[in-house]
């Protein structure tokens, strides 16, 4: 959404993304730079982009930039905090 907005904004001959994304855990011990922590499994999402249209280098750079800008993509990049709450009601 991100993408499609900023480029229709441009003018870029843009036509459609498609994104594609998978979840798994993986050994942290695969990952060395990954960073700290003493889990022994980590949480590896993957991400492809797809772009259709005639785009030149620096409109699929300048994309690629903005897909990182996504506010998806920045929550899921900074590790929420997340806080349940159950409630039971009869």
């Amino acid at each position: 959404m991100t993408v499609l907005l900023s480029t229709r904004r441009k003018e870029w001959p843009l036509e459609s993304v498609t994104v594609e994304s998978t979840h798994e855990r993986v050994q942290r011990s695969a990952y060395p730079d990954y960073g700290e922590g003493d889990q022994p499994w980590i949480d590896l999402i993957s991400m492809h982009i797809t772009l259709k249209g005639d785009l030149d280098q620096a409109q699929q750079e300048r994309i690629r930039y903005i897909a990182g800008r996504c506010p998806v993509y920045r929550t899921l990049r900074n590790a929420p905090m997340i806080v349940e709450k159950v409630e039971v009601v009869r």
